[in-house]
């Protein structure tokens, strides 16, 4: 591996890193390459803070896709189901800085749905490699993007847009 820092982001508070399924015992597959069975991080910081903004959207407002582009957010939800700003601006996000050790394993992160070339991942526990971790302030991540939200049902297979 050629990137000496990568970063991850979360929303949850943790003393080790690790692929969600060693926490949770189930396996999660978001598209034919990528599941909870890898821990992934990025060399963008922007990047990583994004990634668990998709990842706590999913959580806790069903949201079934992340698109990002420039400051423009996409985000799939069930019809009528779009969570007020102030409840969104509520939740939790942490970046953590890993220095990439040898003995952790990162392969670089090939997937052709999300394009990014800065993706890598490891099925390791990540303990020692975690150098610093940092909580992000929500309101002014969110504050110069555009969050657009598409409802995963309409009848006609286009999705409808709602921005705010």
């Amino acid at each position: 591996m050629t990137s000496k820092l990568l970063y991850h982001g979360s929303g949850y508070n943790q003393k080790e890193l690790m692929p969600g399924f060693k926490r949770t015992g189930k396996i999660v597959r978001w598209d034919e390459t990528e599941s909870n069975e890898w821990l992934y991080a990025t060399t963008d910081k922007q990047e990583a803070i994004g990634q668990a903004f998709a990842s706590m959207m999913e959580k806790t407002h069903g949201t079934t896709r992340y698109k990002a582009h420039g400051n423009v957010i996409e985000l799939t939800v069930p019809e009528n189901q779009i969570p007020p700003r102030g409840e969104i601006e509520k939740l939790t996000l942490f970046l953590y800085t890993i220095v990439s050790l040898p003995h952790d394993c990162w392969v670089k992160n090939d997937n052709a749905h999300n394009k990014l070339l800065t993706e890598w991942k490891t099925q390791s526990t990540i303990t020692a490699g975690v150098i610093s971790q940092e909580q992000i302030d929500l309101v002014t991540w969110l504050a110069p993007k555009k969050l657009m939200f598409a409802f995963d049902d309409d009848e006609k297979g286009r999705p409808s847009y709602l921005a705010w």
